[in-house]
């Protein structure tokens, strides 16, 4: 049984009850369960994605409320355009610098390059440049440090959780 729990209760029924336990088949899908690892490395990225772009982005705001310098972004001469092209450049930066890190240790943890298309780069790109702008949105409006922190962790994990962070619901 692929889960030991359940393997073990059905075991105990099917001897403590002979002919009345239900019986069960498993009938794997390959010849060799999967490293479990291999697919955990390979789902975490996408929460690393949503968490770090989130906080990257709704960070550099709300340090700026917090350390007052929004009117000396208003009274910048540079246009605001040009002002977040600029914080979005730095949080994709510190994103390319976690996703790096991220691609180091699971080479170490799990003795493979997990992520060896280069169809992803542009994935997890546009997936950063989202997740950032969001978070930057999320900066904006609520101002404070810790709300926007709350609301990053919590939406990271949802939205991981219900895009199948855990694998797929089917069968």
């Amino acid at each position: 049984f692929r889960n030991r729990l359940t393997g073990a209760l059905f075991e105990y029924y099917g001897k403590s009850l002979p002919g009345k336990a239900v019986r069960i088949e498993e009938h794997p899908k390959y010849k060799t369960d999967p490293v479990w690892a291999y697919f955990f490395t390979a789902s975490i990225i996408v929460f690393g994605i949503l968490i770090s772009g989130f906080l990257f982005g709704s960070l550099s705001f709300t340090n700026e409320w917090v350390q007052n310098t929004v009117p000396l972004l208003k009274l910048s001469p540079q246009s605001p355009v040009f002002l977040l092209g600029g914080k979005i450049s730095a949080a994709l930066i510190k994103a390319v610098i976690t996703i790096i890190v991220y691609f180091l240790f699971s080479l170490f943890i799990t003795d493979r390059f997990i992520f060896s298309s280069p169809f992803l780069i542009p994935v997890f790109t546009v997936a950063y440049i989202l997740s950032i702008t969001t978070g930057m949105i999320i900066g904006l409006y609520f101002k404070e440090t810790l709300v926007a922190f709350i609301i990053a962790l919590i939406r990271s994990i949802v939205l991981w959780v219900c895009g199948g962070g855990f694998g797929t619901r089917e069968e």
